[in-house]
């Protein structure tokens, strides 16, 4: 059994918390006769997502940082609370320039310890957790980590210790806590947080309760929460506690969190603010009209008498934060931990007259990852000029926006943005479905123009199959960053004679002269295995999005749905099974060497020209056949896009925008963010500008595609649905295509879809 290491609780405030240990009764708390009934309830709403544009700036970390657990200012001081890489507890202090650094001494017992920081009235305070193994010698790290990690777990106790600071930096002293009971000592309970009241006491918040500690130490007081778990809290302007908790009430099978403001004396529950599901990750004091800041890892939000303010959208510079400060009255360091390494930011609010020289491009539907580090470049290289805000939501709820993948709701949202007068300038995701939808309502500019007027490019630089797949009434509405091939190959001497791709009457003409005991899509595959490889990526190749119609009722898909139910399929490779022990390329493998082994007739194709060139080395000298998948008119293969662009009709920065669109399908920058196979470079050319591999085959194979394969969701879950009908005997295949086609012809014609 693997232990999780408690000292990484340092790169989180969730430090250990439980959610499964016995709950206390009231009456085993102070606050037990509490007028439960004078708790004010709400719902925390937005009132204004209208936040200000923030320009990053990149700081310096101390060369041994390698994760941290706060970060609070003194005056003109920063103090920041982690690790080192060999896991060992430090603070720095700097300036807020971050131009040098120097550590403070800690009250820290060995290398496993580790601290979070809260401000004071004088300086500030830490909260440090020492751990020790009882009856055991101080482990080794290889020790905790590897083959005894059980028996220390088992063994841990931990204790509990203030220490407060001046103003300068300087440890004034030092006080153990003193927790009721011995569970809060053991390895399954762990400190949250805490703050230092202006009394000079102190509350600390352990898993499901509230404890209020003397400055020496004592417990003064303690108070339950219930049914909840803490995730942090620290103290607003006014004295009070807020606290995020998430509501453990195992009546509700839903994530439900909550903001609670707490009085600091009597530790009673004065209200409490359902926060629309979402975790908040920090709080802390606020500034202006606002009791408190705080953060839900893309957001900065100000609170105030149970409503939220966004003031900064971290997700528009591409900073994931769970741990921030406050620099003035605007502006904020955030600590990015979402990657290999910790990254420094301070974001300062852009002036008005600095955004009146600015065009500003609102993206929607960019999310983290290389698009997101690509637009950074993008922005650093237009400063002054053009920047890429990609900040843009659909809805107001906490959190973000929705993205809901291959289900169209993200067109939905778009067009209903496009509607009230308020749409995005341009448009980026891998749902292509609601790309599709979105073209087929009229809300994407014709990019023909933008590339006809380009100095740099013609529509002969693009593989021409790429524009007329992503065409609407003749017009390129969008253009994708990459694309993937699905097809199938299989042994020439087993296709019937049939030539590059085949019609579903070759396809049946080659299952009936298999050989004995030959499966038609390898011995490791199975009919639902089937279903989800085909019926999944090949379901919108039957819809015509722009003129809302669908061929569920054709041939070629009651081919396929019978070939589903008669296969013939042989024995089932446990796919999970493998990827839970890491073999996930074992299974390929044994698909393609079924082909090989003429057990299997076809096996999956190539997405790219990589693949491509593997698959022909393990055909050697034996002839293949690339099959695509079964059509009436044997145009099998199809694409599959990646991250797709489309710039807003009548956007006033569409200039711009092109611009950032170019910027994704240079040469340079497909060579560092390949997207879904083909969106990476091949001989010095890009994909989808001046495209040539060299070998005239693969060429003319990828030039002669002439479909989509996406998946949509909504489509495939009434394919599924239907199709068990006919599986079970109970319907005909073609008795299921037309009840498939009604379903779904309803479907794509309702407006909102």
């Amino acid at each position: 059994m693997k232990r999780t290491v408690a000292v990484l609780a340092a790169l989180s405030v969730l430090a250990g918390a439980s959610c499964s240990k016995k709950k206390p009764t009231l009456d085993e708390f102070l606050m037990s006769n509490a007028d439960e009934s004078s708790v004010a309830s709400q719902t925390a709403e937005i009132v204004s997502t209208n936040a200000k544009t923030y320009r990053k700036t990149v700081l310096e970390a101390p060369e041994n940082m390698a994760g941290v657990s706060g970060i609070i200012t003194s005056g003109s001081d920063v103090y920041i609370s982690g690790i080192d890489e060999e896991m060992s507890a430090h603070i720095w202090k700097t300036d807020e320039a971050f131009s040098e650094f120097t550590e403070l001494k800690m009250n820290v017992k060995s290398w496993q310890d580790y601290a979070f920081l809260a401000r004071s009235s004088d300086g500030f305070c830490t909260l440090t957790t020492h751990f020790s193994y009882d009856g055991l010698p101080f482990p080794t790290k290889e020790e905790l980590y590897n083959s005894d990690s059980e028996l220390y777990r088992d063994a841990e106790r931990r204790t509990y210790s203030i220490e407060r600071y001046d103003s300068q930096g300087n440890l004034v002293s030092s006080t153990d806590l003193n927790f009721p009971d011995e569970k809060y000592y053991s390895g399954e309970m762990g400190s949250v947080g805490f703050c230092a009241n202006p009394d000079n006491t102190y509350t600390v918040a352990v898993s499901d309760a509230f404890y209020k500690f003397s400055a020496d130490g004592e417990l003064l007081s303690s108070g339950s929460i219930g049914e909840r778990i803490v995730n942090n809290f620290g103290m607003t302007k006014s004295g009070s506690i807020l606290c995020s908790v998430f509501d453990n009430d195992s009546s509700d099978t839903s994530d439900t969190y909550k903001i609670l403001t707490v009085d600091p004396v009597t530790l009673r529950i004065i209200s409490e603010t359902d926060s629309q599901d979402c975790y908040f990750d920090r709080i802390v004091t606020g500034r202006g009209d606002y009791s408190a800041i705080v953060s839900s890892m893309y957001t900065l939000y100000g609170f105030s008498n149970g409503k939220l303010s966004k003031i900064v959208d971290l997700s528009s510079m591409n900073i994931s934060s769970d741990t921030f400060t406050c620099i003035g009255e605007e502006s904020f360091i955030v600590i990015d931990k979402s990657g290999d390494r910790v990254r420094i930011y301070r974001c300062d609010p852009r002036s008005d007259d600095e955004l009146k020289e600015l065009s500003v491009v609102r993206v929607a539907g960019m999310s983290f990852g290389d698009l997101a580090d690509l637009a950074d470049e993008f922005n650093a290289e237009h400063e002054g000029e053009i920047l890429l805000d990609t900040s843009y939501e659909f809805t107001g709820a906490v959190g973000g926006s929705e993205n809901h993948g291959g289900k169209g709701d993200f067109g939905k949202n778009v067009i209903q943005s496009i509607l009230a007068g308020d749409p995005p300038d341009l448009v980026v995701t891998s749902d292509y479905v609601s790309m599709q939808n979105i073209a087929a309502k009229g809300g994407f500019a014709d990019l023909y123009k933008f590339i006809d007027s380009d100095p740099d490019l013609s529509r002969e630089d693009f593989l021409p199959n790429v524009l007329s797949l992503n065409e609407y009434d003749g017009r390129l509405c969008m253009i994708p960053h990459g694309f993937s091939i699905q097809t199938m190959v299989a042994k020439s001497k087993w296709t019937a004679g049939a030539g590059e791709n085949w019609t579903s009457a070759q396809m049946n003409a080659a299952i009936a002269q298999m050989p004995a005991g030959m499966a038609f899509d390898s011995d490791y595959t199975d009919s639902e295995n089937f279903m989800w490889g085909y019926f999944f990526f090949y379901s919108s190749s039957y819809i015509d999005y722009e003129n809302r119609k669908c061929s569920f009722d054709s041939p070629e898909f009651i081919t396929m749905l019978k070939l589903m139910k008669n296969g013939p399929f042989g024995k089932y490779v446990d796919v999970d099974q493998l990827l839970d022990e890491g073999r996930e390329d074992e299974y390929m493998k044994l698909k393609e060497e079924a082909v090989m082994r003429d057990e299997s007739l076809v096996t999956g194709g190539f997405g790219d020209y990589s693949s491509y060139k593997e698959m022909t080395e393990m055909f050697g000298d034996e002839p293949f056949t690339i099959v695509g998948s079964p059509s009436e008119n044997g145009k099998g293969g199809a694409m599959h896009f990646g991250y797709t662009f489309g710039i807003i009709d009548g956007s006033e920065v569409a200039d711009s925008a092109w611009e950032a669109v170019k910027f994704f399908l240079s040469d340079r920058l497909q060579k560092s963010a390949s997207q879904n196979g083909f969106g990476g470079n091949l001989d010095g050319n890009s994909v989808l500008v001046k495209y040539q591999s060299g070998d005239s085959r693969f060429d003319d194979y990828v030039r002669s595609i002439g479909k989509t394969a996406t998946y949509d969701y909504k489509i495939f879950d009434i394919i599924q649905e239907e199709s068990a009908a006919f599986l079970a005997g109970e319907k005909s295949a073609e008795q299921v295509a037309q009840i498939i086609q009604s379903r779904v012809s309803i479907l794509i014609s309702e407006q909102d879809y």
